[in-house]
C-alpha cells in the first residue's frame, strides 16, 4: 500500500492481481451485465485509489474491498441500469450474506493455493473447485484499471474544474478473431464509456486512401441535458502534446481526423468539468471472415 501512494505502478498491478479476481467475481455472482460488471470494477479501482491514505495500515482489505464492490452493484441497480429480477435477493440485498461468504471463501482459498506448493493446490481442486466462481477480470479491463491509476497519480489538485475519469465499458475489439477466418479489411472500433453523468460513444474507423483514422464521438448526459457538452473543446493528446484538437457541435458530437494510430489521451472539456480517457488505442483492426474451401 505504501508503494501505491508512491506512485509505484508495479505496486498497483500486484494489488490488481492479488484482488481484482474477488471484485470481478463478486459483480458476477450479483448477475450483472459485462458493460456493469466492467463499471463496477473501474468504480471500486477509483475508491480504492483515493481512499489508499486510509487504508495503508489495513492488513486484510478482503473485507473492505467487498463492501464496496456491493455499494456499487447496488448502484447500479438503484439506477434502474440493471434488471431488479436478475439482481438482488428477497431481501433487497444484491447479494444473499451467504452466497457472498460462499464466494469469499473460495476466493481466499483459490489465492491461499496459488502461493503454495502443487500437492496442496490440487487437493485445494479436488475438494470442492474452489475456482469454479472466481472469475479472472479480462486483459483490457486490467489494462483499464492500470491507466486510472496513472491519471490519478497526474491529475490536477485544487483545480476548480472537475476531473472526471472515462470507464471503459464496452470495445468491439475486445472479443478475439476466429479461427479459421480470413482477412476482409480494417473495421471501424465501436466503445462505449462511462465518465460520472454521462456516456460517450467513440467509433475509430480507417482512412484507406490516407492510412490514417478518423475518430468521431459524442458525449451524452444521462440527465437529457445537452447543453452541458454544447461546442465542447476536444484535445487529443500524445505523451502530454496535443496531437489534434477540434470543437464538438451543437449536439457534442465531434470528429479528430488525419490521426496517426498509436496510443493517446483524450480530453474532454465541458463547461466545468473535464472528461478525460486514458490510453486510448486509436488502432482499426483487420476483421475476419470464414475460409472457404
Amino acid at each position: 500500500m505504501n508503494r501505491c501512494l508512491r506512485g509505484d505502478d508495479r505496486a498497483w498491478e500486484v494489488l490488481l492481481e492479488r484482488y481484482g479476481n474477488l471484485i470481478y467475481s463478486i459483480g458476477w455472482k450479483c448477475h450483472l451485465p459485462p458493460e456493469d460488471i466492467a463499471d463496477v470494477f473501474q468504480s471500486v479501482c477509483l475508491v480504492l485509489m483515493e481512499d489508499l491514505e486510509r487504508l495503508k495500515e489495513k492488513t486484510n482489505l478482503t473485507p473492505w474491498l467487498t463492501t464496496i464492490t456491493l455499494q456499487q452493484c447496488r448502484h447500479l441497480v438503484e439506477l434502474d441500469q440493471v434488471d431488479e429480477d436478475l439482481a438482488g435477493s428477497s431481501d433487497g440485498s444484491v447479494l444473499p450474506e451467504e452466497a457472498l461468504q460462499q464466494l469469499v471463501q473460495q476466493w481466499s482459498l483459490t489465492e491461499s493455493a496459488s502461493t503454495t506448493d502443487e500437492p496442496l493446490r490440487q487437493l485445494t481442486e479436488s475438494v470442492g473447485g474452489a475456482s469454479r466462481e472466481i472469475l479472472d477480470p479480462p486483459e483490457w479491463l486490467l489494462r483499464q484499471a492500470v491507466s486510472l491509476f496513472a491519471w490519478h497519480k497526474t491529475k490536477p489538485r485544487g483545480n476548480a474544474v472537475k476531473q472526471i475519469p472515462a470507464f471503459l465499458l464496452v470495445d468491439s475489439y475486445a472479443e478475439g478473431q476466429l479461427a479459421g477466418f480470413r482477412s476482409v479489411g480494417p473495421m471501424p472500433r465501436q466503445m462505449l464509456y462511462r465518465a460520472g453523468d454521462y456516456h460517450l460513444n467513440l467509433s475509430i474507423n480507417h482512412m484507406e486512401q490516407a492510412e490514417e483514422i478518423d475518430i468521431m464521438g459524442q458525449p451524452l448526459p444521462l440527465n437529457a441535458d445537452l447543453g452541458a457538452v454544447v461546442e465542447a473543446d476536444v484535445e487529443l493528446l500524445k505523451e502530454s502534446t496535443a496531437a489534434r484538437a477540434t470543437k464538438a457541435n451543437e449536439f457534442g458530437a465531434f470528429i479528430l481526423d488525419g490521426v496517426q494510430e498509436g496510443t493517446y489521451d483524450l480530453k474532454i472539456r465541458l463547461k466545468d468539468e473535464e472528461i478525460h480517457i486514458m490510453k486510448l488505442e486509436a488502432i482499426v483492426r483487420t476483421p475476419q471472415k470464414p475460409v472457404v474451401n
